[in-house]
């Protein structure tokens, strides 16, 4: 790994509606699976747990191949131009067949090593 970037865990807007669907969602199983025979719905809630911790304990990446992980996969030598927006920072890259998408990186504990460690890699990004 080139770098780790951690997310920012005390930015309460962005976790309250992930936290309250998982635990609405494990609250249903179980009153799916209390009323009738089939216990495998007891077990959905254990499922939805462990990937609700790895989804929010999953740092941001850059590998020692140049990929940005974390939101997916991302050659950093796609990336075209960065967009800083409020806790985080969003992506814009071309695929070689000319696609154009976004992914927004949200939210980052260090912005500003964020950016400059794409600028080391890439001088080519854009800054907005």
């Amino acid at each position: 790994m080139k770098a780790t970037f951690k997310r920012d865990y005390s930015y309460w807007p962005a976790w309250l509606p992930i936290t309250v669907y998982f635990l609405a969602a494990i609250g249903l199983f179980i009153v799916m699976g209390i009323g009738s025979d089939n216990y495998y719905l007891l077990m959905m809630p254990v499922a939805f747990v462990f990937y609700f911790v790895a989804m929010i304990r999953n740092p941001f990446h850059i590998t020692d191949d140049n990929k940005l992980t974390g939101n997916g996969f991302i050659d950093v030598e796609l990336i075209n131009r960065l967009e800083r927006k409020h806790k985080g920072v969003t992506v814009y890259y071309r695929w070689p067949n000319g696609k154009a998408e976004q992914k927004r990186f949200f939210p980052l504990k260090d912005i500003d090593t964020f950016i400059s460690t794409l600028l080391e890699i890439n001088p080519n990004i854009k800054l907005n």
